[in-house]
């Protein structure tokens, strides 16, 4: 690191492994952000592991429901789980955290040059969001940009963290748990599916996100995470269709894009897939649509618990 000081070398070098860490993390904070704001009911066998099978495969491979979150409770998969995620070639999440993160990164970098929120708003309802902007990022509620507003409202649900909490949410928990057996980890989307960063700067600006309480929030969070312990898939869905057209519109446009590439995927190797529990059911999710493919896709029952961590 020629011609630079020593200290602004170390401050830009810690600066842009913070962000990289924040980009990684913010990756996988938003599916569940979406989850808790939205508002068809199947009925399913309590559980989120799944067969895909038939459709000319040489080898089965496997479907997980993830929840995005850190909390300990949600960790204790049952050895049915290690024993195929073992025996598949391949895992794919919804992201490919490196190649996702990668491109996320420049965005998080870049120079916070975004509307300032006071500006985009009425007046009527700045009077509202100002004050708690203010308490929030601890700064002047008319100094805050857009990029800044959203990245607050995105990572809130995970900034209250329990002291038994894993070190990293669970797609990156598995995803590690694969690289240690050698698999190859792949992406089944691409970051724009999931982030339109040009309408974070300059789309209709999202309120509600940072209007909601911090004990909505909890309650909320609480509340998915019951229905994800219990395994309950109808409990899921009645949460992932709401009454905003624009989520569902989304979650259904990713729903078919996931579908078709775990088609192409589960074709070239046996696959442990893991996607977001709010992908799975519905007439419109990721299971019906895998059928409709031509694969059967069967539930696997039981297994006994594990404890995270636990030696296996």
């Amino acid at each position: 690191m020629t011609n630079c000081p020593t200290n602004s070398c170390r401050r830009t070098f810690t600066e842009r492994n913070v962000m990289k860490s924040a980009a990684r993390f913010l990756l996988c904070c938003l599916p569940l952000w979406l989850a808790l704001r939205a508002g068809a009911q199947g009925d399913y066998p309590p559980t989120l592991l799944w067969r895909i099978s038939g459709a000319g495969l040489n080898a089965d491979s496997y479907l997980w429901g993830t929840i995005h979150l850190q909390d300990r409770r949600v960790f204790a998969f049952t050895d049915s789980l290690y024993y195929f995620l073992d025996q598949t070639r391949a895992f794919a999440m919804e992201l490919d955290p490196e190649r996702a993160g990668a491109e996320l990164l420049p965005f998080m970098l870049a120079q916070d040059t975004s509307a300032f929120v006071y500006t985009v708003l009425p007046d009527s309802v700045f009077r509202k969001l100002g004050p708690v902007l203010e308490r929030a990022l601890n700064k002047p509620a008319r100094t805050v940009r857009r990029k800044e507003a959203w990245l607050y409202a995105q990572l809130r649900p995970y900034r209250r963290r329990r002291p038994d909490d894993m070190e990293q949410p669970m797609d990156l928990y598995l995803q590690q748990l694969a690289r240690r057996g050698g698999k190859p980890v792949l992406g089944i989307e691409d970051l724009s599916d999931q982030f339109n960063l040009e309408e974070v700067l300059s789309g209709p600006f999202d309120t509600q996100g940072i209007l909601d309480s911090e004990e909505s929030v909890r309650a909320q969070t609480e509340q998915l995470t019951q229905l994800y312990l219990r395994q309950d898939l109808a409990g899921i869905e009645r949460l992932s269709y709401g009454d905003s057209s624009e989520f569902v519109r989304k979650l259904l446009r990713r729903n078919r894009k996931m579908a078709v590439r775990m088609d192409s995927i589960a074709r070239r190797q046996p696959t442990f897939f893991a996607i977001g529990a709010g992908h799975l059911p519905g007439p419109e999710g990721v299971l019906a649509l895998l059928r409709r493919r031509g694969f059967s896709v069967t539930p696997v029952l039981g297994g006994r618990p594990i404890e995270p961590r636990t030696e296996r």
